[in-house]
């Protein structure tokens, strides 16, 4: 769908939007009494949205210190995050079994299947301690940027998931290194398996050696081994759905931003609804005032919604 396309809905909206309250508005007008024009008068008038989402805004700015307690690091704030880690691995894992055939393959491969519980096992408890530490930091951003603005915060949130991919990256590989094989693959070689979560990460063992007598040319610079190379799967996990889970240890800093945004909405809204009372009749015929302010948010959310989709359009395609 092109800008001018997804323009042209909205316009088309916008008439069926104009026809739809000249009608109802007309009807309604006429036809409902003068006590109840003077109840939707005043709603329209002591309606405030700023009330309900500040206490919603301060919920989701608390909620993460009342889950995990006051102090960022306590035995209370690491048993919840193993859980809720726990509880986002397994999730994740239900959805990916469902999503990707090859999960239930490997787990029933004869030869992977006892790797990855054996992988399992440390794996997860050096993730619950990376999701510890990447949690425990994106609560202390929280606590240090609640006086920053919109953008200030936006760039909070980048550098809290640069900071947990991070995290994720040298905590994971350096536990691989050390327990199962010394090994370092570099970011590019990790992140590819890690995003896409279909893949699978296995390490090989060889069981005999390489020798040069082995090797059969066959030209252009292509061998055969002779009598083949014996291997053995020596690590097998699902590192992927790790990886997310340490990402969503940003949900806190999430709900905290969704909710400074929404509570500066509402600001505007009530702004907005306030100006707009200053040129509409809504005294005299408060259905038509309605109307007209109902008509001017649809113009203006619109405009919105083209500028956001061009955007869209001119980065991803």
């Amino acid at each position: 769908m092109s800008v001018f396309d997804f323009t042209t809905i909205l316009v088309f909206g916008l008439g069926s939007v104009v026809v739809m309250a000249y009608y109802i508005t007309h009807l309604a007008e006429s036809g409902i009494n003068e006590q109840s024009k003077v109840k939707l008068t005043n709603i329209v008038k002591n309606y405030r949205a700023t009330p309900t989402i500040r206490h919603s805004f301060i919920t989701f700015t608390m909620v993460s210190d009342y889950l995990f307690g006051d102090k960022i690091f306590s035995l209370r704030a690491f048993l919840l995050s193993c859980f809720i880690s726990l509880l986002w691995m397994t999730i994740t894992l239900i959805i990916c079994t469902f999503l990707f055939p090859t999960y239930t393959s490997w787990i029933g491969q004869a030869n992977l299947s006892k790797v990855i519980l054996l992988s399992s096992l440390p794996l997860v408890l050096a993730v619950l301690v990376i999701d510890f530490i990447s949690v425990s930091i994106t609560r202390l951003f929280i606590r240090k940027s609640k006086a920053r603005g919109g953008f200030g915060l936006l760039f909070v949130l980048a550098i809290d998931f640069i900071i947990a991919a991070t995290l994720f990256y040298v905590g994971i590989t350096a536990f691989k290194y050390v327990v199962i094989n010394p090994t370092w693959l570099s970011v590019t070689d990790s992140f590819p398996y890690w995003i896409q979560l279909d893949q699978m990460p296995v390490l090989l063992q060889t069981l005999n050696d390489l020798t040069p007598d082995m090797l059969s040319e066959k030209g252009s610079g292509n061998y055969d081994i002779k009598g083949g190379l014996y291997t053995e799967v020596v690590y097998a996990f699902p590192e992927g759905v790790s990886f997310y889970s340490s990402l969503l240890t940003s949900v806190w800093l999430w709900l905290h931003i969704f909710s400074y945004c929404l509570f500066k909405l509402t600001l505007q809204i009530d702004l907005l609804k306030n100006y707009l009372l200053k040129f509409v009749e809504i005294d005299k015929k408060p259905f038509t005032a309605l109307a007209i302010m109902v008509a001017i948010s649809y113009v203006i959310i619109s405009i919105a919604l083209i500028i956001a989709f061009s955007i869209y359009k001119w980065i991803y395609v």
